[in-house]
């Protein structure tokens, strides 16, 4: 199961998906996405599920989260 957190971002919805993904790498490693190895991005960074334009430069983003990423107590044993 994965932690999923829904954003409300400010931008036009051809720029939504590149923020998402941006958020997405920052919340979880820190990192842009293209300084972090593709085994990394797929095991630790977060995946962004959708991107829903609500217009007027307003779009939602679902991002998951790996729960073990986010919470110490979480890790799977």
């Amino acid at each position: 199961m994965r932690l999923r957190v829904t954003y409300h971002l400010a931008c036009s919805s051809r720029l939504a998906a590149a923020q998402a993904r941006d958020i997405a790498f920052e919340q979880t490693v820190e990192l842009a996405e293209d300084a972090v190895s593709p085994d990394v991005a797929a095991r630790v960074a977060g995946r962004v599920e959708s991107v829903e334009s609500l217009g007027r430069d307003r779009s939602c983003a679902v991002i998951s989260y790996d729960p073990g990423a986010v919470c110490a107590t979480c890790r799977s044993s």
